[in-house]
């Protein structure tokens, strides 16, 4: 039998803990609901240079923008969606075969939640794709680590570029196509020495020292079996390379929605400046710790501002552009969302599936 006072003194110990782990909850939620006001504020900082009384001309033209222009950038919106869940349905391919459609539908669900804070629609897309898909959490995130990788492979060269060149022309589009070309190649380099059986053995020697100190079998254990996944993703050339290619296409997707919408209000900003503010734009959707809103409106209007970056008439004029390209987006995201709500079934969203790919 086990002793009362044991018992006792083993729960006095465990309570302070307990409130170590809920204080820590409670500061990590506080945080991250400031860092959303915060981005809500970005957001209202842009929205009211776009207000001045010197743009409101340009507003106006919104009551004059076409049938065509306005069908372009919702369209435009909904093939960025799409491009986005085909990169995740093709990078999980060499680790686990999931459904085309369903991998789809659940990126267009969590794009719509993405608005909402405390990353919503990350964590839904990953308790969807761990419940639903059975892809175990350092698959997934291994999975996510991967597809970061190949982003930056391709943006970190397209934005240095940029930043040298100050317009898309024939040095930018040579030296941004070598750095791509040289880091994915070091990317897949790395990632064959390091994935497979090969691969396993080196870094399971890195780790034994580890199961010595521990006493525990660390370097063949299922965690990081798991983990090693994400170098599956990134040793397949066809991963590689279709990926990267899908990504300068939603790139240049998404410079379109910026040309479509500063033609509607009447500024100037050319295709190539356009392809200067995708990279920055996306990036920050994507990374922005505060949430979608707001970062990537202040950046984008921030380098309106500077001379000689994104050559737009006027600071208030950029930001109205950003604006007109995220409210295109909000209603694409909604439907698109809601549609791929009703294709994966809200009561089934978290039941594993029973049928295969």
């Amino acid at each position: 039998m086990s002793n009362p006072e044991t018992q006792s003194t083993m729960s006095a110990s465990a309570r302070p803990e307990h409130k170590e782990r809920r204080i820590g909850r409670a500061w990590g939620i506080a945080i991250r609901l400031a860092g959303f006001a915060a981005g809500l504020a970005m957001l209202g900082w842009s929205l009211s240079l776009a207000l001045r009384p010197e743009n409101r001309a340009q507003l106006e033209n919104l009551t004059s923008a076409t049938p065509g222009q306005i069908a372009g950038l919702l369209l435009l919106s909904a093939a960025s969606v799409g491009i986005n869940g085909l990169v995740f349905w093709i990078t999980i391919r060499p680790v686990q075969r999931l459904r085309a459609g369903d991998t789809l539908a659940i990126n267009a669900t969590a794009s719509m939640l993405s608005y909402l804070p405390l990353k919503i629609g990350a964590l839904t897309r990953i308790a969807i794709h761990n419940r639903r898909d059975r892809v175990p959490l350092l698959t997934i995130g291994a999975w996510f680590a991967a597809m970061a990788i190949v982003m930056g492979a391709v943006m970190a060269p397209l934005v240095g570029a940029g930043l040298w060149r100050r317009d898309v022309d024939v040095a930018w589009v040579g030296s941004a196509g070598l750095g791509l070309v040289a880091i994915l190649a070091v990317v897949f380099v790395l990632a064959r020495a390091l994935g497979g059986r090969g691969g396993a053995e080196r870094i399971g020697a890195l780790i034994r020292p580890i199961d010595r100190l521990t006493g525990r079998n660390v370097s063949g254990s299922r965690q990081v079996r798991e983990l090693h996944a994400g170098l599956a993703i990134l040793s397949s050339p066809r991963v590689l390379g279709s990926t990267a290619a899908l990504r300068l296409g939603d790139l240049a997707i998404q410079a379109g929605r910026f040309s479509i919408a500063a033609r509607v209000l009447g500024v100037h900003l050319s295709f190539s400046k356009a392809m200067l503010a995708a990279p920055i734009h996306f990036a920050l959707s994507v990374l922005s710790p505060v949430g979608v809103l707001g970062p990537r409106e202040a950046a984008i209007t921030i380098l309106g501002e500077a001379p000689g970056v994104l050559d737009a008439s006027g600071q208030g004029s950029l930001a109205a552009v950003v604006l007109l390209v995220g409210a295109a987006e909000v209603v694409v995201f909604l439907i698109c969302g809601t549609a791929g709500l009703l294709w994966l079934g809200p009561h089934r969203l978290f039941r594993p599936r029973t049928d295969r790919a």
